[in-house]
């Protein structure tokens, strides 16, 4: 019924993936973590394959299992990835147990789509576009994804966005694997205050908004936009460029000592304005230059401001989000032109020119009429 692909680590697969190969370009091992990628022999389709080891010690691992198997089989939407089957093998040890899954392949990371570059703002747009309509359907069934970041992302060759990583995903109004979402036992960049400090509740769909809002500025400049390997120094670093946490909220922090060097820290800075710091960050080889952000600068301006806020109950829903006119396709001649007229014509100029080199030229008709 299944056959021994890998001997290190040991890496079992079903009897119809026989003829199928490996890809050892794809090599992923996390600290109970495997995935690797099977093309067919044509290369006219591809899975990845995932192992669990010991899925069922400690129960935190369990609970991770579980979520990430029950949420990949459970969601139905064409930007999440699609569980194909699950399995377990007999022949392996019984006291080092494991778990296997099988998924579509569904092209590289995001992350290295980042790393390389050479896209457009408009696919920027479109990915982010596709990222909260997914966000979206998944807050209209009750969860929270809670881990949105580029590594659990892929593109295809057709630029669709799709995601996975549920592990750490629960449901918004009763988990019933964790009735209390504790703060993250890890550290991402992509975490808002409620994930990073002890809270007084629990925290809600408003974690993945806040992290598409990240990830939408790192699309546009290759960047992260904060930094930190701890959670005290990501949040000074979100602090910086956000400013000041109101008393409010801060009642929400259960940690007296957390709550006053956050109340201490934060009195230093004012909200500042992501389009200065965006912009300085571009890189126009990659794809995005300055033109290129200023035909959306105001609109984008408002929807990190909506996006990037402390306060959940201040963030907009993905659903708002999504109809925000930053994300709305513009006709070329809607787009904005400098305020300079003379700047202005050369850019017209230089559309006019390129609709003109884009005409097709239908030779058949020109002779008809001679």
């Amino acid at each position: 019924q299944f056959v021994l692909a890998q001997n290190s680590p040991i890496f079992y697969i079903p009897n119809e993936f026989v003829e199928y190969r490996i890809d050892k370009s794809y090599n992923f091992s996390g600290s109970f973590k495997a995935v690797r990628k099977f093309d067919a022999a044509d290369f006219s389709t591809s899975v990845l394959i995932v192992k669990f080891q010991n899925p069922f010690e400690p129960i935190s691992r369990a609970k991770w299992v579980y979520r990430e198997i029950h949420y990949l089989r459970t969601c139905e939407h064409v930007n999440i990835v699609k569980l194909c089957r699950t399995y377990k093998v007999d022949e392996e040890k019984i006291d080092s147990p494991s778990i296997y899954y099988i998924i579509d392949y569904c092209g590289v990371q995001l992350r290295k789509k980042i790393e390389e570059g050479r896209y457009s703002i408009q696919l920027a747009k479109k990915w982010t576009t596709e990222l909260l309509r997914t966000v979206s359907y998944l807050h209209s069934q009750g969860i929270i994804h809670g881990n949105l970041h580029p590594d659990n992302m892929c593109i295809d060759a057709t630029n669709k966005l799709t995601i996975s990583g549920f592990g750490s995903s629960h449901e918004s109004i009763i988990d019933p694997l964790n009735h209390e979402i504790a703060v993250s036992e890890s550290v991402s960049i992509y975490m808002p205050i409620e994930q990073l400090v002890e809270w007084s509740e629990a925290y809600d769909e408003k974690v993945d908004v806040w992290s598409i809002a990240i990830i939408l500025c790192e699309l546009l400049t290759g960047k992260h936009l904060f930094n930190g390997d701890t959670s005290g120094d990501l949040l000074k670093s979100q602090i910086q460029c956000c400013g000041k946490i109101d008393a409010g909220l801060l009642k929400k922090v259960t940690s007296e000592t957390k709550r006053d060097f956050i109340a201490r820290y934060s009195r230093k800075f004012e909200k500042r304005d992501f389009i200065p710091m965006l912009k300085s960050a571009l890189k126009p080889e990659r794809g995005i230059d300055y033109m290129g952000m200023l035909e959306s600068e105001d609109y984008l301006r408002t929807f990190i401001d909506r996006t990037l806020q402390f306060n959940p109950e201040n963030r907009m829903s993905a659903l708002t989000a999504l109809s925000h006119p930053f994300l709305q396709v513009l006709h070329p001649w809607e787009q904005r032109f400098p305020k300079d007229e003379q700047e202005a014509l050369i850019e017209l100029e230089r559309h006019i020119r390129k609709e003109i080199e884009s005409a097709p030229i239908k030779t058949e008709a020109i002779q008809q009429t001679h």
